[in-house]
Order: structure tokens, then C-alpha cells, then sequence
């Protein structure tokens, strides 16, 4: 309190130098014993009150990744959101790379319309800057999108946008991700002949790139190829997916690919395997308040259940998704969850 009566009698002038100064300071200290990411959010705050808003974005900017990298995704939103206010309009190459950080962490958190706006304002800052890599960018997280929706049509069509843009600037990078997720898309329209073509080239320029987190992203996608194909090498991938995943700490993906795991198990008809799999993603998944994820698990681990002939568990687990899947709207996971269930009634 008396600090608080000591800040308000400091005229409006000298407390704005004095952010200014402080904030200065600790940039200075905190990198030279390198913990300036701790302080970022502290400092983002100082240079706010200083009027310095370019520098406050920035810090905001570093406060949003660090809170994204510990899991904290709404802290880490809300970062992001702050770092691009701040921003003029005339920042475009800044205001894209917060909001390709908003775009993620909003579909991480489920937040259907938010991403959905997002990734449109991502194209739209692509096309103005006229950047062939970001065009792609910006495609392939539509397509991601689209995918997650169950429009698939709309998805084929992102993919192959994103794949031109991709060809146009030799990034092969963002070209082995699409193919990878466009084998998905291929694979659940029936189209298997392309769907191997497209695993085939999404596998072999990961590889080629030595790229870990494309790779295992590649890998985590042409599994569902694979799971229709050639079993043997579905549980090959998707192992590999979750080793280096597992390594580097992608918390997000590692869940999304144990749940392939999982599905992989109880199809084969292992299914307290697949129980104890969908558990251990389940557990990451409530860590880093993924509710998409989270549902997915309660879906799949209800199946594994009614398989064991645990219907209870199965009828618990299915209650649970069919919930969280109304929540973030996803129509097609809802679709088939509503079926399990009443498979289980009836």
C-alpha cells in the first residue's frame, strides 16, 4: 500500500522515464546471466508504461513463447494477443509472426473461431507481403483446419494451394509437411493410390531435410496410410513419431500420435493396451489444456472399454467426449461418438 502511495505522488513524466530505465536495466542484467525469457512479460510491462510500445510487443512477443513452451497455453495466448496490439498495421512481417504463434495456440486451445479468423488473417498478410513461403504457410494451416472440421474437400483444396506456394519457393520443408497431411485428407476420401504416392514423398524429403519435428510430424500423418496398408508399418512410424517427439519435448504432437498408438492397439485387438496408451496421452493432453485432444482420448479409450466389455468405463469415456466435442464443435468426431454410444445401449 505505501508503495502504491509513493508511485501515484511520482509525477506522470518521471514515472514513464523511470519504466523506461528499469526496464533497460533489466534487459541488461537478465541477459547477461541469461534469463531474460523469466523476466519477459515484467519487462514487456515497464516498457508498456514507458510508451514504448514497439519494445513492449517485442517482450510480450517472448513472454507468449515461453509461456507456449512450458504449456501454459492461455497465459501464452493472451501474450500474443497483448504483443500484437501493440503492433502498427505497417508491421506486417511482426504481425505475422505473432499471429502464426495466436494461430496455433488458439487451436490448441480449441477455440474454434478464433483459429478459423486467424488463419484467414494469416493468408491475408501472406498475400500482402507478397511471400511465397508464407503463402504456403498460411494454406497448409487452413488445410490443418479444415482437416480437424471434416470438410476434406476444402482440405484437398488448401493442400494443393500450399503445394504450388511451396514448389514457387523451393521449401521443401513446408512441402513435406502438406504431403504428409494431405495423405490423411487422401486416406479418408478412399483415394489410396494417391494417398501412398503422396506418404512416399512426404517420408522421403523429411528424411531428406533431417529435420527431427518435420519428420516426426510427416510420420504422424502418413500412419494413416499405413494403418489401412501395412499394420506392421503403421506401429513402425507412429513409434518413431513418438521417440523423437518424447525427445524434444513436442508435448502437443507426442499426444496426438500416441492416440494413433492407441488406435493402432485396439484395432488389433490389444485393448488394454490401447486403454493404457489413450491414459498416458490423456494425461499430456489435460497438461497443456488441449480439449480437442482430451475428447479424442475420452473417444478412443470409450471404444477400447466397450471392446474389453467394460461398458461402464466405455459408457463414461463416451459421455465425457461427446461433451467436449459439442464444446469445440467438432461435428464429425461427434458424429461417430454418438454412434458408439448408441451402439452401447442398444
Amino acid at each position: 500500500m505505501f508503495r502504491d502511495v509513493i508511485y501515484q505522488n511520482i509525477p506522470k513524466r518521471e514515472r514513464t522515464l523511470y519504466h523506461g530505465l528499469t526496464a533497460d536495466w533489466l534487459v541488461a542484467i537478465t541477459q547477461s546471466i541469461q534469463r531474460s525469457d523469466e523476466y519477459a512479460a515484467v519487462i514487456a510491462n515497464h516498457y508498456l508504461n514507458a510508451g514504448s510500445k514497439l519494445y513492449a510487443s517485442d517482450w510480450y512477443y517472448k513472454a507468449g513463447l515461453r509461456s507456449k513452451k512450458q504449456v501454459a497455453m492461455r497465459d501464452g495466448r493472451a501474450y500474443m494477443q497483448q504483443a500484437m496490439q501493440l503492433l502498427p498495421e505497417d508491421q506486417l512481417a511482426k504481425r505475422w509472426l505473432v499471429l502464426l504463434e495466436i494461430d496455433e495456440i488458439t487451436g490448441i486451445l480449441g477455440d474454434i473461431q478464433a483459429r478459423s479468423r486467424a488463419d484467414q488473417q494469416l493468408l491475408e498478410l501472406a498475400n500482402q507481403l507478397g511471400d511465397d513461403n508464407k503463402i504456403a504457410r498460411a494454406r497448409y494451416r487452413q488445410a490443418f483446419f479444415f482437416n480437424s472440421q471434416g470438410d476434406y474437400q476444402s482440405e484437398l483444396a488448401a493442400h494443393e494451394q500450399a503445394l504450388a506456394a511451396a514448389r514457387r519457393a523451393n521449401n521443401r520443408q513446408i512441402e513435406a509437411m502438406t504431403a504428409g497431411l494431405k495423405v490423411v485428407c487422401l486416406t479418408l476420401l478412399g483415394d489410396m493410390h494417391a494417398a501412398r504416392e503422396s506418404a512416399q514423398l512426404a517420408e522421403q524429403y523429411a528424411r531428406e531435410l533431417g529435420d527431427e519435428v518435420t519428420l516426426a510430424k510427416v510420420l504422424g500423418n502418413v500412419f494413416t496410410y499405413y494403418q489401412v496398408e501395412d499394420i506392421s508399418r503403421a506401429v513402425q512410424v507412429i513409434e518413431e513419431s513418438i521417440e523423437i517427439l518424447d525427445r524434444l519435448d513436442q508435448y502437443n504432437l507426442k499426444a496426438m500420435s500416441m492416440i494413433n498408438l492407441g488406435y493402432i492397439y485396439t484395432q488389433s485387438g490389444l485393448f488394454q493396451r490401447g486403454v493404457e496408451t489413450f491414459q498416458r496421452s490423456l494425461e499430456i493432453a489435460e497438461t497443456i489444456e488441449n480439449p480437442r485432444l482430451v475428447a479424442y482420448n475420452q473417444l478412443n479409450m470409450g471404444l477400447a472399454y466397450y471392446r474389453l466389455g467394460d461398458h461402464e468405463s466405455a459408457f463414461e469415456n463416451l459421455e465425457k467426449a461427446r461433451s467436449g466435442l459439442e464444446e469445440i464443435h467438432d461435428t464429425f468426431a461427434g458424429a461417430t461418438c454418438k454412434t458408439y454410444l448408441l451402439s452401447l445401449i442398444h
